[in-house]
């Protein structure tokens, strides 16, 4: 998974399995939760990869420099209609509604929102498929990934999340995907026609309450990642 702040509406697949950790912005302004670098350490059948990324912002706060140790930098530019993100020769535009949130993509995926200015719908016509996010006491309690949608033969993951109460502070500088959740995850339950897959989540944390290290794990597979932020 990608692992960067959480909850947000990125592409078509749930937010929450795809990008685990792309946050928009914070209830909670008073404490900076901008990260800085974060240091993933996954093991897989006994093997683990460490992988690093950095980031960078403009003086609003938004991302505009992704840094991965291994392959291309993912760089962001911003209009009032627009946000460019480019790696390599690679390039995704995001449209932007009045309320300067992404109501499309160039790969044809549409967003809506609630009132809260929380991600509830992403569809993809020619890719037919869809996104429905239940939110509850601002956070995303559930959500519902359908492929081949409305066709006779449609299929869906179902996502499930508990959360604690401590506050999630973390953000990557992507309020125009909306709101993030307001509190940290502390388990999430996947289930498909084949079964039901549980990640359970445990932190550690600075002096000002946010997520120093996280540590998922999932059955014999461990996912643990190291937050550093733009100010101490």
């Amino acid at each position: 998974m990608n692992r960067q702040t959480f909850y947000t509406c990125i592409a078509a697949l749930p937010i929450i399995a795809s990008a685990f950790f792309l946050g928009g912005c914070k209830k909670a302004a008073s404490v900076n939760g901008l990260v800085a670098a974060y240091t993933e350490a996954k093991t897989v059948a006994g093997h683990t990869t460490v992988t690093t990324t950095t980031f960078s912002y403009d003086a609003q706060g938004r991302l505009v420099l992704e840094s991965p140790d291994s392959g291309a930098p993912v760089t962001y530019s911003y209009s009032p209609t627009m946000v460019t993100k480019t790696q390599g020769p690679n390039v995704l535009t995001y449209t932007l509604n009045a309320q300067g949130l992404v109501s499309s993509d160039s790969q044809g995926n549409s967003y809506t929102y609630n009132s809260g200015g929380y991600c509830t719908n992403i569809t993809n016509t020619q890719a037919a498929t869809a996104t429905v996010n239940t939110i509850s006491g601002g956070n995303i309690i559930s959500a519902a990934f359908t492929q081949n949608a409305g066709s006779a033969n449609p299929s869906t993951t179902y996502y499930t999340y508990q959360y604690q109460a401590k506050t999630d502070y973390r953000n990557f500088g992507r309020a125009y995907f909306g709101k993030s959740n307001s509190n940290l995850p502390a388990s999430e339950s996947i289930s498909t026609a084949n079964g039901t897959n549980i990640h359970t989540y445990s932190y550690t944390f600075d002096g000002k309450g946010r997520v120093a290290v996280q540590n998922e794990v999932n059955g014999a597979e461990s996912d643990i990642i190291t937050y550093t932020y733009t100010s101490n």
